[in-house]
């Protein structure tokens, strides 16, 4: 099979061995181009309509029969790429063919430069360009779906490119990638202000501003829009800049050299302090900042980070540093700083004067080398330092005026010689006096110097005489350790975000987020193989996913080596007494008073105060705000090495002095959950079987009553790991771990254990708790979508309680068959079994169950289209739940209750009552409910056109949906992100969206969720301009569809009734719409989609005053709810009805009010990628050109 190289970015080229081939006819190529773009098999009708629409059906295969011949003659001997079986065509891509669209994929996923910049070469131009068919509107509405598309991929790289040059120090080179960038994309103001940006960097600030006053008389020339405030404010700064910027070379830029220089996160706000004092500085206000923190804690990464900011904005950056070695020699900090910054100059003399530089020879003898003829410092001792001082001061002030801010940067000052620090106070008050733009930067150990009042002192003293700031860091949070992750992991698919997200939140737990501890434990973890890193043809390290995976899976604890040596040579210098109060301390694990440790270490007072001490002198204790409890050891690390190194026979000694110990505390002060939680651990550690159990079950129960679910599972598991055959747990044990893996979702665990317990019920012939047992049972089944097996536990169930008269097994039987036949969709009996299952839990006097008999009749009522009598009832099952402190159930009533108020066109009560329940599922860790209410949070702010919002909510939904892995939800919320991505105008991201819910749809087996994703597709492909897929999915959906339930998801209905109609389904489009109107007539925000729809229908049958009709009805109460999306559209179908009746004055305005709407709607985003798609996709295609209206298709 010969080679082929398909070129379609760019004038489309097909060539085969170096020879570009020719085609007889252009839909000839435009089959090829389809048939490899669109990937997969197409039938002859598909083609046909794609390509010859307007002929007829026997013309049509004639043409398609002779482009096949025409194109087999022109592949010549790669013909064997085309596949033809039957009525199916398809182009084989998998042997020796180049697709550049499919090799500009695979670079667009990359995070270093050179294949990034192959995909720039690679792209010749806009997908297809200059290549129409005027008779095939289908096609070229299709090819400029992937023009966008593509267009949009080679904006992301080029911009991606852009900031990996520029962040290694490539700066001309990023300013030739975004010059071609705002080329490509000359509407994108992210583009516009980067090139301001480089440019300004570049200390060209004449290039700078006409860059924006390109970017300014594109956008009011193209969208009649002035650019944001956000770029005009970077224009102004630009205009007022004093000074031309310090070009920045390529090797000023530091590079990663190692897994010890970590990826830069957690410090973002300090950062922007220390550019806003930068920016002071550069008002002629000279500033000191004072970067404070325990060792290891990130200073000198956060003042290295900003001096490379520092350096790019133009600044003089001059850095030194003091060691504790040596003794501390006179100004050592200061003169390797001079001496590296002088030795810069060719000719210092123009520094200095003779006489200045003569004094400053004292520092730097070397400069007497290089010019013989300086005169002698001056002899006076009594003026020597003072003319030492100043000359270092005149330096510093030269330095200043010449080139814009001076930083300089002192790390370690702790270190430093009382010389230097003078030194440092003299010019710092000689600078602020002078008024010169000089930032100090000082970065000093908190640790070290907390009994050093000396340095206090001078700090205070510095200012007194200078605008001084102090920026105290403490550990990273559990987000900036992800972000971390996410970023040594440099994997942005669902598979990589997963994994940093398990790994981030085990190095936080391992660290405390304490950046040396988090660097320690990385260089641990590549030692031991752990990390397999791999260095990235751009400089950062890139990790081995399936290894950190296989590590995750084991949960695995460590200690660095580094942090262990240098801790355990503090621990071995403590004195007896200390030593036994630090363990007391590691085992007792958290804050604790002094007469606990006391007890615990088994030492009388005066000892144990000695040691106290000593610990705290030493940092290993330190004091906490807790009056009661207000002694914890510094770190969990030193802990950790403490309790190792304490040897098994003394910690289970301490274990079981501090469970007796803590057993009498809680006797006198009863504490339940937090108690039970600290005797199990003690009674572990001490090797005591039963109270461990007992303590451990107890914790569990008290994690679960608080909804802390995964902290529920790992008491009770534990507790089940030391179930032997002398001691079996009691029924509620099972029923409690059971339903904690039932909320956490994880469904198979869920079943194990509802197993155990039914043979453990039947083996002991308890009828009631088999009952229990097997309804459980039927309750997991059902949410995995398993009918069947959830049919047949329930059988069992309602047998056994029926034989027995037993009422609660029958009532629990009753609820999950209403369960159950909610799951299936059929709401009439759900709403029957919910009734019977109500009165029986009012006999019984069962509050819990009557709460969710009332929540299962609101849902039935609701779905059923009584949405009004639905809410009312859901409300009253939330009451109900909150007065049994059930907060899962609480949430789920209130997403009910949500989508209720949204249906009946309350759009924003919808919104806060979703956002109401969305806090409480991520308050408890319920992602099963976290997901749910964020489909209606999504749902609302979509309608009520927070697009960006509504964007975020429901990627964060899908994100969670992956993690967790619950097809179900899945689904839902892939629905509704496919909505907004289409709302978006990104057409090809819909259709991909909802093609992986039906994907999810293979695990759930679910038909009414066809019915759903089919009407979602159908709607992407109408936009897409695919008639004849279009129809195909509506007539799938009607098919799946049922009438007498309303859907969970809002869909665009109208658009599948105008697919039907084109596909030649009238009647089925009739009755579709008639049996519709039926169901949703009285619920408002369901009413304005059937309102389109009648008007599709009535414009079809040539009633262009009826379609107008219902159009203004639509509109009406569109505007009554607040849905701008459909007002827009409406109006711009009414304009296409008033063109079509020659009302040119009614459509103009209509056409006005609509780009009115889409302009408001696009100040709303402030993405600016977003915001141009949206606009391209909508407002370019409505606006007015020569007198001359262009509709979108609605």
């Amino acid at each position: 099979m010969s080679r082929l190289e398909l070129r379609f970015l760019g004038t489309p080229e097909i060539w085969r061995e170096q020879q570009q081939l020719k085609f007889p006819t252009r839909k000839s190529l435009a089959l090829v181009v389809y048939l490899a773009v669109a990937g997969g098999w197409h039938s002859r009708e598909t083609l046909m309509a794609l390509l010859w629409p307007e002929s007829s059906p026997q013309r049509s295969r004639a043409s398609l029969r002779n482009a096949l011949a025409r194109l087999r003659h022109a592949l010549s001997e790669a013909e064997d790429h085309l596949l033809v079986e039957g009525e199916l065509l398809a182009f084989d891509l998998t042997t020796a063919v180049i697709l550049d669209v499919h090799r500009l994929a695979v670079a667009a996923q990359a995070q270093e430069s050179i294949p990034l910049q192959e995909a720039v070469e690679l792209y010749r131009g806009d997908f297809l360009e200059g290549f129409t068919l005027p008779d095939a509107l289908a096609f070229d509405e299709w090819a400029s779906v992937q023009r966008e598309y593509w267009h949009r991929q080679m904006s992301e790289i080029l911009a991606r490119l852009a900031q990996l040059q520029t962040d290694q120090g490539q700066v001309k080179k990023g300013l030739d990638t975004v010059r071609r960038w705002t080329a490509h994309d000359p509407l994108n103001e992210v583009a516009h202000r980067r090139l301001m940006e480089l440019y300004a960097r570049l200390g060209d600030k004449t290039a700078a501003l006409q860059a924006y006053e390109r970017c300014r008389a594109i956008l009011v020339a193209e969208l009649g829009l002035e650019p944001s405030p956000e770029t005009h404010v970077l224009a102004e700064r630009i205009r007022s800049a004093k000074n031309e910027g310090k070009r920045m070379k390529d090797e000023d830029r530091r590079y990663p050299s190692s897994l010890t220089h970590l990826p830069f996160v957690g410090r973002s706000i300090k950062h922007l302090q220390l550019v806003t004092a930068f920016h002071a500085a550069k008002q002629e206000q000279a500033q000191v900042v004072i970067i404070e923190g325990e060792a290891g804690i990130g200073k000198t990464r956060l003042a290295t980070e900003f001096l490379s900011w520092a350096t790019g904005q133009g600044a003089d950056v001059l850095r030194g540093r003091a060691f504790e070695a040596g003794g501390r020699l006179p100004y050592q900090p200061l003169i390797e700083t001079l001496r590296r910054r002088v030795e810069q100059e060719n000719a210092p003399e123009d520094l200095l004067s003779d006489v200045w530089l003569a004094e400053l020879s004292r520092l730097l003898p070397e400069l007497r080398d290089r010019y013989p003829d300086l005169p002698l410092p001056t002899a006076d001792e009594n003026e020597a330092r003072s003319h030492l001082l100043e000359a270092v001061a005149r330096l510093g002030q030269t330095l200043a005026e010449r080139q814009g801010p001076v930083v300089i940067f002192i790390d370690d000052l702790h270190w430093a010689d009382v010389a230097s620090l003078d030194l440092l106070h003299y010019c710092g008050h000689a600078w602020a006096e002078a008024g010169l733009p000089v930032l100090l930067l000082l970065v000093r150990r908190r640790e070290a110097t907390a009994a050093d009042s000396a340095l206090d002192e001078w700090l205070a003293n510095l200012g007194r005489d200078i605008s001084s700031h102090q920026l105290a860091l403490g550990s990273l949070t559990l987000d900036d350790t992800r972000q971390l992750a996410r970023s040594l992991l440099g994997r942005e698919d669902a598979a990589g975000l997963s994994v940093a997200h398990r790994f981030g939140a085990w190095l936080f737990a391992q660290t405390g987020g304490q950046p040396f501890f988090v660097t320690e434990t990385i260089k641990e973890l590549v030692n031991r193989g752990v990390l397999q890193a791999r260095l990235r043809q751009a400089g950062p390290w890139k990790i081995d996913l399936a290894a950190l995976e296989t590590w995750l899976a084991a949960r695995s604890s460590l200690t660095p080596m580094g942090v262990r040596q240098l801790i355990t040579a503090r621990l071995n210098r403590l004195k007896p007494a200390a030593a036994a109060l630090l363990t007391a301390a590691a085992v007792l694990g958290r804050d604790c008073s002094y007469t606990r440790l006391g007890q615990v270490a088994d030492l009388d007072e005066v000892t144990g105060l000695s040691g106290l001490d000593e610990l705290l002198k030493a940092h290993l204790l330190i004091e906490t705000d807790n009056a009661d409890r207000p002694y914890t050891i510094a770190h969990d690390k030193i802990r950790e090495v403490v309790y190792d190194g304490a040897g098994a026979a003394r910690r289970r000694l301490f274990h079981r002095r501090a469970l007796e110990v803590l057993e009498k505390a809680a006797a006198a002060h009863p504490e339940p959950g937090r108690r039970a939680a600290e005797l199990a651990y003690h009674a572990l550690g001490a090797h005591l079987t039963e109270p461990a159990f007992r303590y451990s079950q107890a914790a569990g129960d008290e994690a679960l009553r608080l909804f802390a679910i995964h902290d529920a599972i790992t008491h009770y598991e534990q507790a089940r790991s030391l179930i032997t055959n002398h001691h079996l747990p009691t029924s509620n044990f099972h029923l409690q771990l059971g339903r904690a893996y039932e909320l956490a979702g994880e469904l198979k665990q869920a079943e194990g254990v509802y197993q155990e317990l039914l043979q453990q019920a039947q083996t002991a012939n308890q009828v009631e708790l088999t009952c229990t047992a097997l309804n459980r049972l039927a309750t997991v089944a059902v949410h995995a979508y398993d009918f069947p097996t959830a049919v047949g536990y329930l059988q069992q169930a309602l047998r056994l309680a029926e034989e027995y008269n037993h009422k609660p097994g029958r009532a629990e039987a009753e609820w999950n068959l209403a369960q159950l036949y909610h799951h299936r969709f059929d709401f009439k009996q759900s709403l029957i079994r919910s009734r019977r299952t109500l009165e029986l839990a009012r006999e019984l006097g069962d509050e819990a169950l009557a709460a969710g008999s009332v929540n299962s009749l609101a849902y039935a009522q609701m779905l059923l289209g009584q949405v009004s009598v639905g809410e009312a009832t859901m409300i009253e099952a939330r009451d109900r739940y909150a007065r049994l402190g059930n907060k899962a159930l609480e949430a789920d009533c209130l997403t009910a209750i949500a989508a209720a108020q949204i249906w009946q066109g309350r759009i924003q009560d919808g919104i806060e009552t979703a956002r109401a329940a969305e806090a409480i599922c991520a308050a408890i860790d319920n992602p099963w409910g976290h997901i749910y209410s964020r489909v209606w949070l999504a749902t609302g702010l979509l309608d009520r056109g927070e697009y960006e919002a509504a964007l975020a909510v429901a990627q964060a939904g899908q994100n969670q949906a992956r993690l967790y892995n619950l097809p179900p939800m899945g689904i839902f919320i892939a629905l509704v992100l496919g909505r907004i991505y289409r709302t978006l105008g990104q057409v090809v991201a819909a259709y991909e969206t909802h093609q992986a819910a039906f994907a999810l749809n293979e695990q759930v087996k679910s038909d009414v969720h066809v019915a759903f994703i089919s009407a979602e597709l159908c709607a992407d492909c109408v936009l897409a301009g695919n008639w004849a897929e279009a129809t195909t999915h509506a007539r799938q959906a009607l098919a799946y569809r049922k009438y007498d339930v309303l859907p969970l998801v809002i869909s665009a209905r109208w658009l599948e009734t105008e697919a039907l109609l084109r596909g030649g389904e009238v009647e089925l489009a009739r009755t579709d719409v008639r049996r519709w109107g039926k169901l949703v007539g009285s619920i408002p925000r369901l009413r304005v989609g059937h309102l389109r729809s009648l008007a599709i229908l009535a414009g079809w049958e040539g009633d262009a005053e009826r379609a107008i009709d219902h159009l203004q009805a639509a509109f009406t109460l569109a505007e009554q709810i607040g849905l701008p999306g459909e007002e827009w559209q409406i109006l711009a179908k009414r304009g296409e009805l008033y063109k079509a009746s020659g009302d040119e004055e009614k459509r103009r305005q209509a056409l006005a009010q609509a780009t009115k709407i889409i302009q408001v709607l696009a100040t709303k985003i402030d993405d600016e990628n977003l915001k141009h798609s949206f606009c391209r996709n909508w407002m370019d295609e409505i606006r007015v050109q020569s007198g001359r209206v262009k509709l979108p298709r609605v």
